[in-house]
């Protein structure tokens, strides 16, 4: 099958899963095309199958993929592979898992995109609070307790000005 992905989308010949295992060890890139496909299958279970893991946070309120993307080779024509195993797919904004609102992100990237993230803006620039804080060389504990006595603004320019 040498490294491209054709044929991934039937069943002739085995599931797709055989197929992607087969093709995983005949492929020195297999990890990451492995983990793409993981994340295809889990994306879907997490929008349909009320006993996977998630599905009270995503299908039960109605998230859901483009139908093209039923086809892990649609899907990873739009997505493209993982880019390393930190990576991990996510959702840009609230919504479904479609062509737009779907990239790959590490950890970081995807605590910085969270619901329940307190966002500063200091001088023109919005950022989480964690974010500050390391720009600031300090943990989210010491940022927080000067805001607490000093206020955003002044614990800012105190830790960026210092």
């Amino acid at each position: 099958m040498g490294g491209g992905v054709s044929g991934w989308g039937g069943v002739v010949g085995g599931s797709p899963l055989q197929k992607m295992k087969q093709h995983h060890m005949s492929n020195r890139h297999g990890t990451c095309e492995y983990r793409t496909y993981r994340a295809w299958q889990m994306m879907k279970q997490r929008c349909t199958n009320p006993k996977t893991n998630g599905y009270d946070r995503y299908g039960a309120l109605g998230v859901t993929y483009h139908p093209a993307w039923e086809a892990f080779r649609v899907f990873l024509a739009d997505v493209g592979l993982a880019p390393t195993p930190q990576h991990t797919l996510d959702r840009v904004e609230s919504g479904d898992y479609v062509p737009g609102n779907v990239r790959w992100a590490t950890h970081r990237e995807q605590q910085s995109n969270l619901k329940s993230n307190r966002l500063i803006t200091f001088r023109g620039e919005t950022a989480t609070h964690a974010e500050w804080a390391r720009r600031c060389g300090v943990t989210r504990q010491a940022l927080w307790s000067r805001v607490a006595r000093r206020g955003e603004q002044q614990a800012l320019i105190l830790y960026l000005e210092a």
